[in-house]
């Protein structure tokens, strides 16, 4: 009892938080590890246009009741059982309709990627409201329609990238002041862009499965710094929201542009491309952002201050969630 009453009290409360991992890991194992991957879109349809009988089309998808409408001209090749699935077609499927069968009555998406072969690419995200897609003709691809499916693309990727968002959160918990705030969210934003650009042009390479794990970590520190605030200390998030804000985001933005990269740029549109899925990240975080603020200005209604355990309930199961992410990425 001696040895762990004289333990620092951060090191007291990475343990406890290592020991909540153990029963959340039997509940979030089966479900997605929250990286800033396009994994988080399990359904995926890709089309490369060689010309007149060299044209591939692959389907990879984690579900068997949606699949891909083709025209006649493709003919589905013969692969072993659980392979992704895969069509030769005689004909460019330029200026043809694509449909994936059963998306309308389902939750699923699905992003489809057109390589012309010319450095012209195609990208589009299906859902239930917009199953169909016409393929564009080569150098025919809109600006408007790369603005569009790229913020669609960065809107989705940040409210499914779960290590992002809590991050975001335990800024809002820890830090007080609105102008405060807003500094650190803005911080925050400056770093990834930069991170997100330099890396996705090709300035900056990074280990990919490294930066995930930093990231984990990131949110696992963060969530200790919350907890001992709860207590009464302060750290450096607290007394530098800015300068703690802008070093993780650079790790952020490298995460971003590991999914960017993923999905593939539209040669002719690529400086289109980029800011628009940084927007559409952005009006994803501040619609966060905005719901968690009123969500805690609610809270602050119906919970009395000097009640504690709810805000420790809150940085332990953060913080426990992203241990079990740090150590499957880093084993991983």
């Amino acid at each position: 009892m001696t040895v762990i009453s004289n333990t620092p009290a951060s090191v007291r409360l990475v343990v406890r938080i290592l020991l909540w991992t153990i029963p959340i890991i039997g509940v979030i194992r089966v479900t997605p590890t929250g990286a800033h991957q396009v994994e988080a879109i399990q359904n995926r349809l890709d089309i490369l246009n060689r010309g007149a009988g060299q044209t591939t089309v692959s389907w990879t998808s984690s579900r068997n009741d949606i699949r891909p409408l083709l025209p006649n001209n493709c003919e589905q090749e013969a692969l072993p059982e659980g392979a992704s699935r895969r069509w030769q077609c005689t004909l460019p499927l330029s200026g043809q309709e694509i449909e994936i069968k059963n998306l309308t009555w389902s939750d699923a998406e699905v992003i489809v990627r057109v390589d012309n072969g010319d450095e012209q690419i195609q990208v589009a995200l299906l859902s239930g409201q917009n199953n169909k897609l016409t393929v564009a003709h080569p150098r025919d691809t809109s600006g408007w329609q790369v603005a569009g499916t790229y913020f669609a693309l960065g809107v989705e990727h940040i409210l499914k990238g779960f290590d992002h968002l809590f991050f975001v959160l335990c800024l809002l918990l820890i830090v007080s002041g609105g102008k405060r705030l807003a500094l650190a969210i803005t911080a925050f934003t400056l770093a990834h862009s930069i991170t997100l650009a330099l890396s996705v042009l090709g300035v900056v390479s990074v280990p990919v499965a490294q930066v995930e794990a930093v990231i984990a970590l990131s949110v696992v520190l963060l969530a200790v710094e919350y907890a001992r605030q709860i207590q009464g200390e302060t750290g450096w998030t607290s007394q530098k929201p800015w300068l703690i804000s802008f070093l993780v985001g650079l790790l952020h933005g490298l995460g971003f542009a590991s999914a960017l990269r993923e999905t593939g740029l539209p040669q002719g549109e690529i400086p289109t491309a980029l800011v628009m899925f940084n927007v559409g990240v952005e009006a994803g975080q501040l619609l966060f952002v905005v719901v968690v603020l009123a969500i805690m200005w609610f809270g602050s209604l119906k919970l009395r201050k000097e009640r504690h355990w709810p805000r420790f309930a809150t940085a332990y199961i953060i913080g426990s969630i992203s241990a079990y992410w740090f150590i499957q990425r880093a084993i991983g």
